[in-house]
């Protein structure tokens, strides 16, 4: 579960065209750092809505592993974020950031 949402994530943000890039990955992160299910389901549609027009690849794929991905808010927030805080998605940020 994990290792495809960091999977997913590096996907989403590969094809992102570098002015977009910062603008889609922090809309993207309001996803997975929703507070619940619905709440991050709710972040996905703003988020569909806002970027679909130029990746709508991005947004297919979480929507097509929407149950897998979902399983991460059974845990608590704290968990939750010692989880989406990896190395690799810190890379991720830093590459964003450079």
């Amino acid at each position: 579960m994990l290792q495809k949402k960091i999977t997913l994530l590096l996907y989403s943000c590969k094809f992102v065209v570098w002015k977009d890039r910062k603008e889609f990955c922090k809309d993207l992160k309001k996803i997975y750092t929703a507070i619940n299910k619905t709440a991050a389901f709710d972040e996905l549609q703003s988020f569909k809505k806002k970027w679909q027009h130029k990746y709508k690849y991005a947004i297919a794929s979480w929507e097509e592993n929407w149950e897998n991905l979902t399983n991460y808010f059974e845990y608590p927030l704290e968990l939750r974020k010692i989880i989406y805080t990896t190395n690799t998605i810190e890379n991720l940020n830093r590459g964003i950031r450079k």
